[in-house]
C-alpha cells in the first residue's frame, strides 16, 4: 500500500511539471511587444546586402523599430533584391523614405536604416500595382554620398589646375 502512494505522488508531481512547462511554453510564445506591426516592401539594386538575414534589425534613427521578414533575389531581375519588412506601426514611416544597409563594422552583420527625407510629410500609403505591402524606395548610403562627393571636389580641382 505504502509504494502505491508513491507513485501517486510521483505522478501527481509529473504532471504539475508538465503543466508549469506548458504553461511557460505559452507564455514564451506570446509575450511579444503586443504592438501592431506593419510590412514594407524595398527593392535594393544599387546596394550590396552582404550581412543581411532574416531578423536582421530594422533601424530608424538608431532606435530598432522592426526586423526583417524575407528577402528573396528576384529571377527576372539578378541584380534586384526583394526584402520585406517589419515595422512597428507607431514607426512614422513617411512619404519620401529612404531605405539603406548599413554594416557593423567588427561582426559585419547588415541592418535595413529607415530615413524619412521631407519633413512633416504624410503616412506612406502607396500600394504598388502587384504588390501586397507598401513599396519603401532605396536610398543612397551616407559613405555613398561622400565618395561622390571627393570624386566631384577632386575633379573640380583638377579642372582648376
Amino acid at each position: 500500500m505504502e509504494s502505491d502512494a508513491r507513485y501517486a505522488w510521483v505522478g501527481a508531481a509529473l504532471l504539475a511539471l508538465i503543466a508549469v512547462l506548458a504553461g511557460g511554453l505559452y507564455w514564451l510564445n506570446n509575450s511579444g511587444t503586443g504592438h501592431e506591426t506593419r510590412r514594407y516592401v524595398i527593392y535594393f539594386r544599387e546596394q550590396s546586402l552582404e550581412g543581411l538575414q532574416i531578423n536582421s534589425d530594422v533601424r530608424m534613427q538608431g532606435i530598432k523599430v522592426g526586423k526583417v521578414i524575407d528577402y528573396v533575389i528576384l529571377p527576372s531581375q539578378a541584380k534586384t533584391v526583394r526584402v520585406l519588412v517589419e515595422v512597428d506601426a507607431r514607426t512614422p514611416v513617411l512619404e519620401g523614405v529612404e531605405a539603406v544597409v548599413t554594416r557593423n563594422l567588427v561582426t559585419g552583420l547588415a541592418a535595413v536604416d529607415l530615413e524619412n527625407v521631407w519633413k512633416g510629410g504624410a503616412p506612406l500609403t502607396e500600394v504598388y500595382e502587384g504588390e501586397d505591402h507598401v513599396v519603401i524606395e532605396e536610398g543612397v548610403p551616407q559613405i555613398t554620398r561622400f565618395t561622390r562627393s571627393l570624386e566631384e571636389l577632386g575633379a573640380t580641382s583638377q579642372e582648376a589646375v
